[in-house]
């Protein structure tokens, strides 16, 4: 008997609070629609902030602070890569002497953050686009200084990203590279020892330097002074004492060794 009074009064409470809370199942519908749709994500306790910081619209100014390396210690750029005679044309003058050309629109890819393999049949109409335009605007298309080069840069890209300095080292190319930026050198191919060369080499040559590997001490280039060139690698101290200056013209005399290297900003 007690005990079916207890029952009575334990039903006569739920029915007094349901009435007092009729939204009681929606209530519970609605959390457990919030727990399916948590399902499949990471929670944080940490609170979100309600705004957020506003990005500065003013460019950016490049610190000199080196790049954090990676754990392999191999870091390189993505720059897509092409010859300076996409179609084996080495016979034919305009591609004989479109290193710097064919650098220089390398290097203005990665600029555009154009990082896809290019076609070659659009590589070789870039490379005689960029060399008409050097024909009609300064009468003459031959080996370019890189003050000439960064003024080509300058000219035909608009791109004023570029600089050149003088009286360099391996360690300071390095430098450029692990602050973010990339590098072009004018070099005695010569002295590089690439077995891809008709050799002995171009006297007046100049490749892209994308990368660097700390295990082996090499440099990562973008070569384009042979087909086999994508990614190809320099000792550090050979990359070094192969750099010169060299003028602009159709291999002028070189009066004395500077070395030199053309910095290339985003």
């Amino acid at each position: 008997m007690k005990k079916s009074i207890f029952i009575i009064v334990i039903i006569g409470i739920v029915a007094v609070f349901l009435f007092l809370n009729p939204n009681i199942f929606s209530i519970i519908n609605k959390t457990n629609q919030k727990e399916i749709n948590l399902q499949g994500f990471h929670y944080s306790p940490t609170p979100v902030p309600t705004t957020l910081p506003i990005l500065s619209s003013s460019p950016i100014s490049y610190s000199k602070t080196p790049l954090p390396r990676p754990q392999s210690n191999i870091f390189f750029f993505d720059v897509p890569f092409i010859s300076q005679a996409p179609l084996a044309e080495w016979s034919n003058p305009i591609f004989q002497n479109a290193c710097e050309e064919t650098t220089l629109i390398m290097a203005q890819k990665w600029v555009e953050n154009k990082t896809a393999p290019i076609d070659r049949n659009q590589a070789r109409q870039e490379i005689i686009d960029i060399s008409n335009y050097e024909n009609e605007h300064y009468g003459t298309f031959s080996d370019l200084s890189v003050f000439d080069a960064v003024k080509l840069m300058k000219d035909y890209y608009n791109n004023i990203n570029t600089e050149v300095k003088e009286n360099i080292t391996a360690d300071d190319i390095l430098n450029e590279l692990e602050d973010g930026y990339i590098v072009i050198v004018p070099v005695d191919g010569r002295l590089l020892g690439n077995p891809n060369y008709t050799q002995p080499g171009p006297p007046e040559h100049m490749l892209l330097i994308k990368g660097y590997d700390y295990n082996t001490d090499e440099f990562i280039t973008n070569d384009t002074g042979t087909r086999k060139g994508e990614s190809y690698r320099y000792p550090k101290m050979i990359l070094e004492n192969a750099i010169r200056e060299y003028p602009t013209g159709n291999h002028e005399p070189i009066p004395q060794i500077v070395k030199a290297m053309i910095v290339i900003s985003r």
